[in-house]
């Protein structure tokens, strides 16, 4: 479902979702950090992390349909934001949303002149300010923003914009949350939100939508539309199964063999893999017409497992 004037870029964002972050094996389940999208960047006044997060879910859900030219004009805009956030902790006030300075090159120089541990640290003075421009030259001036550019935009022009934005992100959310590098590019992993038509949400409960669905399909269908790690319990109820282990011997166990998911049997938590993301999008959403533009399959056998 896309994000149309009206509503809130919050909706269905991943604020409502509660990611766990990167622990080891050998720790117990409840020493497990929970953390929220929006706990992650609190220190951003909620408009403008609501549309930061908005726009970063904008620029991955195109980009996994192979929208290349709205996923980078997705990043021009996130990165306006991006520079909103920059220069209102440099003045020590933030406004209630993004804005557009008139010249962006210019305006990102002087964030560089900035008392550094106000801003804290070197990224958020020095390198994202350097980051920002190039993605938002990419918007304009490569067939994105305006019409008789130079240059179509491509694959790699919104692989670029993606993985630049993401790293922005993963600073922010370091910066603003006081996490290490490897801890925070977890979180920004987790924040992926995957809108899917087939998945119904009631309070906490998801449903999927298609009652002849084995229950292999509907437990990777469920895991695809949830951002990082889903709890085994709540994955249980989910799918509306009915033989507790079962589920966790054979039916995850199947797909961790597969490698369509990782299945941690000590944190009692399960994840979707790259593998197992792809499985979704080129056989489960596609042959219900619920994908309209796939990217192609760097893993040709990933349709051929005979879970369906």
């Amino acid at each position: 479902m896309s994000r149309r004037h009206g509503r809130s870029p919050a909706t269905c964002s991943p604020t409502t979702a509660q990611v766990r972050t990167a622990a080891r094996v050998n720790r117990d389940a409840s020493s497990v950090p929970t953390i929220t999208a929006s706990d992650a960047i609190a220190g951003i006044p909620p408009t403008l992390r609501q549309e930061l997060l908005g726009r970063f879910n904008d620029i991955v859900t195109n980009y996994r349909k192979g929208h290349w030219e709205a996923a980078t004009l997705n990043a021009g805009k996130f990165v306006e934001i991006v520079y909103t956030v920059l220069r209102g902790r440099a003045d020590g006030t933030y406004p209630n949303q993004g804005q557009k300075p008139q010249d962006i090159v210019q305006a990102c120089r002087k964030l560089e002149q900035e008392d550094e541990v106000k801003m804290g640290g070197r990224a958020m003075r020095v390198l994202i300010p350097r980051a920002i421009p190039p993605i938002y030259e990419m918007r304009n001036n490569r067939g994105v923003g305006h019409a008789g550019a130079d240059v179509d935009p491509s694959h790699m022009d919104a692989e670029y914009a993606l993985h630049s934005c993401q790293w922005i992100l993963a600073e922010l959310v370091r910066v603003y949350h006081v996490l290490s590098t490897d801890t925070a590019r977890g979180v920004i992993e987790a924040l992926v939100q995957r809108e899917v038509p087939l998945i119904w949400q009631v309070g906490d409960v998801k449903r999927v939508l298609d009652p002849t669905m084995s229950v292999l399909d509907r437990a990777l269908a469920l895991l695809y539309a949830t951002p990082g790690s889903v709890d085994v319990d709540v994955l249980l109820r989910w799918t509306e199964y009915k033989n507790p282990s079962r589920f966790r011997e054979v039916i995850l166990g199947t797909l961790h063999t597969s490698a369509l998911i990782h299945y941690d049997p000590l944190l009692g938590i399960a994840t979707i893999s790259p593998r197992g993301e792809r499985e979704v999008e080129t056989r489960v959403l596609k042959a219900r017409g619920l994908w309209d533009t796939v990217s192609p399959s760097d893993d040709p056998q990933s349709s051929a497992l005979g879970l369906s």
